[in-house]
C-alpha cells in the first residue's frame, strides 16, 4: 500500500477508508511477519475488499468464477456506448425541437412543454447512469 500517485491499473485500488487517500498495489504480493506490524491505522470497507480480491485475483491471473478485467472493460465500454447513443438521441430531439420552435411557434408551444419534460426526465436518467458508470470505474468496476 502506498500514499504515492499511481497510474491507474487493473491491479491498482484506492482506498480512501483508511483516513489517507492511499493505493493497494495487487501486483506486488508479499508475505510480512505479524512482528513487523507496527500500528493499526484502520481497516478497508467490505467493498474496497472486495476490489482488493478482484485485483488479487486479475494479478494471480486467478477466475474465481467472477468476471476477468477484460470482460469488466467490455461491459464498461458498452456502457459508455449506450450513454453515448441516448446522449445523440436527446440531441437530435432537442435540434427537432428547436427547428419546430422556429417553424410554427404557436403550434410547438404545446408540445414544447411536453418535450422540454420529457427531455429533461430522460438527461436527467441518463446522468444518474453516467454518474453510476463513474462510480463503478473508480471503484474497479464492481458496483452493481
Amino acid at each position: 500500500m502506498t500514499t504515492q500517485p499511481k497510474t491507474d491499473l487493473p491491479t491498482h485500488v484506492t482506498v480512501r477508508s483508511t483516513g489517507r487517500l492511499s493505493t493497494v498495489l495487487c501486483e506486488q504480493v508479499s508475505s510480512v511477519s505479524t512482528d513487523r506490524v507496527n500500528n493499526y491505522i484502520g481497516q478497508v470497507s467490505e467493498q474496497e475488499m472486495k476490489n482488493i480480491d478482484i485485483a488479487l485475483m486479475i494479478s494471480l491471473q486467478l477466475s474465481g468464477g467472477g468476471k476477468t478485467s477484460k470482460q469488466y472493460n467490455e461491459t464498461i465500454q458498452k456502457q459508455q456506448e449506450e450513454i453515448e447513443y441516448y446522449r445523440n438521441k436527446i440531441q437530435a430531439m432537442q435540434q427537432s425541437l428547436e427547428e419546430k420552435k422556429t417553424e410554427k411557434p404557436q403550434e410547438a408551444a404545446g408540445e414544447t412543454s411536453e418535450i422540454v419534460v420529457r427531455l429533461e426526465t430522460e438527461r436527467d436518467t441518463y446522468k444518474a447512469l453516467y454518474e453510476q458508470l463513474f462510480e463503478r470505474m473508480l471503484n474497479g468496476g464492481t458496483g452493481k
